[in-house]
């Protein structure tokens, strides 16, 4: 008998502007070559609002983050510097915690528990660590190289600090890599900007 099919594999995140996006592109292009390590080079440079997941319907997930993006408006979210996680040997622009973007996080843990009988994963939920993946070894890099990427990136600047979050992604696995199915335009940010 063959394997239960388990749907399509789909994760839900924001995608930080161009201008953003290209910078972290060149963080994460010097890390690829570097440490020769290619598995971020098949992710999108976006923020994980729920992590990759299986559904059966891709059109009512569709929907859902349409609707989402309706009645959200845009928020700031900011950058605050590199960091990592060992046992994954994943380097990561790091996202300064917020109650808007943990607000939205733990509402769509929410909204897929309850609408699509989604359960969230151990990692998720308030202590979310939110990031930007720039470099993924695995088992694939030794320790000492890894080791070695992390002191690298504690002497990199962070230009792009903050920005107005105004889009979400869908996102499915296809051909072993991510790809970009839907981009949703959250609702103007509600909030008056400095003066200088």
């Amino acid at each position: 008998m063959g394997e239960k099919y388990r749907g399509v594999r789909t994760a839900i995140s924001i995608i930080p502007p161009q201008e953003v996006q290209d910078y972290l592109l060149g963080k994460l292009i010097d890390l690829t070559f570097e440490y020769d390590s290619f598995q971020a080079v098949r992710r999108p440079l976006t923020i994980t609002l729920k992590w990759p997941f299986f559904t059966k319907d891709i059109s009512q997930l569709e929907s859902y983050v349409a609707d989402l993006a309706e009645q959200r408006a845009g928020f700031r979210v900011a950058y605050d510097g590199y960091g990592w996680f060992d046992d994954k040997k994943v380097i990561y622009a790091n996202v300064a915690p917020s109650e808007e973007i943990t607000g939205l996080h733990v509402k769509v843990l929410d909204d897929l528990k309850e609408g699509f009988n989604i359960k969230k994963k151990s990692y998720e939920g308030a202590q979310q660590v939110f990031h930007t993946t720039l470099m993924r070894g695995d088992g694939e890099m030794e320790n000492s190289e890894f080791e070695r990427a992390k002191r690298e990136v504690q002497g990199w600047d962070m230009p792009y600090q903050s920005f107005i979050a105004n889009t979400i992604a869908l996102s499915v696995f296809k051909n072993r890599k991510w790809k970009i199915i839907g981009e949703y335009k959250l609702q103007p940010a509600k909030f008056t900007p400095p003066s200088y």
